[in-house]
């Protein structure tokens, strides 16, 4: 009975040196060594030492981009290189621009978070939505210097080019202080998380109202390389941003003289006049009424 109390205590302390806080660095060793006080049948106080005990940290493969779309009730999540189905997820309110312009350049930032305890690449790519009203042109990635801390791109903020559609960045490994290193540029040393903006333009001439999605999507190679079969580990692809172009109704009139004015022979001329009318907004026009004075 003494000897099996014993054990008890020691699995007990076992246990308690089981918890590390923070994250530990691959390939580093975690020594145990565990002390039990007993009483033996002499009624002599004892202390015995268990064998040491050694483990490996292995690699845990872990990232994430913010700020995330919210998937609504009805929908579910998107396979890899997909964006999810039209009304089935609300973006966030960084990433929704709305009176957006036709012809006019975008912007979306995000920022992407290694929190694995390793180096990890991850490659990048823009989704578009095959079931919303129009495609972007000219998409371009950029890692940016975030000068401000707010998370998002403003003018003047020194860029970095990385891809159009496609990038590929290195971060360094979370260093479990709980504030993130943030680079301007890939592969810095002690950098675990980078500023990403993206670029698109809106086709000119794109009518109003109409909506467009795309999707931020990111594959860790680390992970991928090592074999996980995580969904959530290998990749993200939950980080749709949305516009909305403005409905700007215009519409143009131009008059001109058609054709030689005819001699009446009584000192009068008759003379035709022809308007010309366009619609030069991208919005359809209704009820349009015109009227010339002469």
């Amino acid at each position: 009975l003494q000897r099996l109390t014993a054990a008890i205590e020691l699995g007990a302390i076992e246990q308690a040196h089981h918890g590390s806080g923070g994250v530990v660095a691959i390939g580093r060793l975690i020594g145990h060594k565990a002390s039990a006080d007993f009483i033996d049948s002499g009624g002599n106080g004892q202390t015995t030492l268990s064998n040491p005990v050694e483990v490996v940290v292995l690699p845990v493969y872990s990232f994430n981009i913010e700020p995330d779309n919210t998937l609504n009730p009805t929908g579910g999540a998107a396979n890899n290189g997909e964006v999810p189905n039209a009304g089935a997820f609300t973006p966030d309110p960084t990433n929704t621009l709305t009176d957006v312009d036709a012809g006019s350049t975008v912007q979306f930032s995000y920022t992407l978070d290694n929190d694995a305890n390793i180096n990890d690449v991850f490659d990048l790519e823009v989704i578009q939505d095959p079931n919303d009203d129009f495609d972007f042109t000219g998409i371009q990635i950029y890692t940016f210097d975030d000068l401000d801390n707010d998370g998002v791109y403003d003018p003047g903020e020194p860029l970095s080019i990385q891809g159009n559609t496609t990038a590929t960045l290195s971060l360094g490994p979370d260093d479990g202080a709980g504030v993130e290193d943030v680079c301007a540029g890939p592969g810095l040393a002690g950098n675990d998380s980078v500023n990403i903006v993206v670029f698109a333009t809106v086709p000119p001439g794109t009518p109003g109202g109409d909506v467009a999605n795309l999707d931020l999507v990111a594959t860790s190679q680390g992970a991928t390389t090592a074999g996980d079969t995580d969904p959530n580990v290998l990749y993200e692809n939950n980080n749709v941003a949305q516009a909305t172009v403005r409905e700007s109704p215009v519409i143009g009139i131009a008059k001109r003289v058609n054709g030689t004015p005819t001699n009446n022979g009584n000192g009068t001329y008759t003379v035709t006049y022809e308007l010309l009318i366009e619609n030069l907004g991208n919005v359809d026009l209704e009820d349009v009424t015109i009227t010339d004075d002469l």
